[in-house]
């Protein structure tokens, strides 16, 4: 090893006497280096070292990707999903989405937004660049009646031909149990990705940690259950709890959101406005396993 010491060589630093060679020629041997090579050097060094470190790891790549609609317009709020890894994002205003700080090999994308089709693709990351990827949704058909018009004002509030009648009405936003299924939600807010306004919360539920819907800090979430109000019950313990903290995204069958308050049903419009609220709140029903089946309608205003 050189052993350092200081010596006067103008504007050169760094001299240095190496104690093996010093010995063999009988003299101290000198090395001076002028200051701004020196800095050079090091800053070079540096910069290697974090290459081979980015190297070691290989967290050097990233995904960069753009969603549009059919028609190429941007698509902003979509939620991202990248597997394996559980990361999430989501879209921007121009419908752009990143993923930096990856390593090299498969991955999968879910692209979520409610009213459209969810897509999943498979894409395979080199170990270092980015990878660009266009990816396109396609917009979910409308349920509408050709010849009829559907007054949301007038359907059952407490049933599933209640959400069937809404659906029709074609205001809010509205996923039935094939959509749900295919969304292969984990947590319960998983259900709701791409819903406007909507926002995941974590909570320690029965079942441990868990992420639930939420709002902006602005705003209030009213949630009804089967058309009604959250339930109070007491377990044997004399312990108050809530019914849907012992359900499951799996016991859901259906879901309807409403994120202005002038889209909300009438009949729903007092549930949604709590006594000491400025304003209506967004409102969000879920439809359990066990709600009355979907029957005709009969408060259907048709003409």
């Amino acid at each position: 090893m050189p052993a350092l010491s200081s010596s006067r060589c103008g504007l050169l630093v760094c001299q240095a006497e190496f104690a093996g060679l010093a010995h063999e020629l009988g003299a101290p041997l000198t090395m001076c280096l002028p200051i701004r090579l020196l800095a050079t050097v090091m800053l070079m060094w540096t910069f290697t070292a974090i290459a081979q470190a980015n190297a070691e790891t290989g967290q050097g790549a990233a995904v960069q990707g753009t969603i549009s609609d059919s028609t190429g317009r941007p698509l902003p709020n979509v939620t991202v999903l990248l597997e394996p890894g559980g990361r999430r994002t989501t879209s921007s205003p121009t419908g752009s989405f990143l993923f930096p700080g990856l390593r090299g090999g498969q991955y999968t994308l879910t692209l979520r937004l409610v009213g459209h089709r969810q897509r999943v693709d498979v894409i395979v990351v080199p170990p270092t660049g980015t990878t660009r990827v266009r990816m396109q949704l396609e917009r979910l058909p409308q349920v509408l009646d050709a010849v009829r018009v559907v007054d949301q004002n007038t359907c059952a509030i407490t049933s599933l031909d209640g959400f069937e009648c809404r659906r029709r009405a074609g205001i809010g936003h509205f996923r039935d149990a094939g959509e749900l299924r295919s969304m292969r939600p984990q947590y319960w807010a998983d259900m709701l990705d791409g819903m406007p306004g909507i926002r995941r919360i974590p909570r320690n539920g029965r079942y441990g940690h868990d992420l639930r819907a939420g709002v902006e800090p602005s705003r209030c979430l009213v949630e009804l259950w089967n058309g009604q109000p959250r339930l109070e019950a007491t377990d044997d313990d004399g312990v108050t709890f809530y019914p849907d903290e012992l359900w499951l995204p799996n016991d859901v069958v259906a879901i309807e959101y409403y994120d202005e308050p002038a889209k909300i049903p009438t009949r729903y419009k007092p549930l949604a406005w709590p006594v000491l609220a400025p304003e209506s709140c967004r409102l969000l029903i879920y439809w359990m396993r066990g709600a009355a089946p979907a029957l005709r309608d009969t408060t259907q205003n048709t003409r």
